[in-house]
């Protein structure tokens, strides 16, 4: 996972979709975006997953002087139907992703499709 979140910081990918393999205790990367990928595409393939999961999302905007600029996002996906026990889980490991990847400059979490909007960021 370190190392694909380091290609994900220098360019290389929009986004990422990680899994908790729950019976190795692990995180583990399901999915990557492509640079070309919206963020809009990665907020959809969350949307289809019925599941909690994390997205850390390279975020392109523009800043107050209107220059194009760029922010690493961790995104918690918990969607309200996901089992109990499968969303205390995935709580408690956000923390330690939080450690151990460096550079994310923002968080939010997100249990419907609206919190997912790019507004958000």
């Amino acid at each position: 996972v370190t190392a694909k979140f380091n290609r994900l910081g220098q360019g290389r990918f929009r986004y990422l979709i990680l899994a908790l393999a729950v019976e190795q205790m692990r995180i583990r990367v399901e999915q990557e975006g492509p640079r070309q990928a919206s963020y809009e595409q990665c907020a959809g393939s969350l949307m289809k997953i019925r599941e909690p999961r994390y997205a850390i999302v390279d975020f392109e905007y523009k800043n107050k002087d209107k220059a194009v600029a760029r922010k690493i996002c961790l995104i918690f996906w918990c969607p309200q139907s996901a089992p109990y026990k499968l969303k205390e889980r995935y709580s408690y490991y956000k923390d330690t992703i939080r450690r151990i990847l460096d550079g994310i400059k923002e968080e939010i979490t997100a249990t419907e499709p609206r919190e997912l909007a790019a507004e958000v960021l």
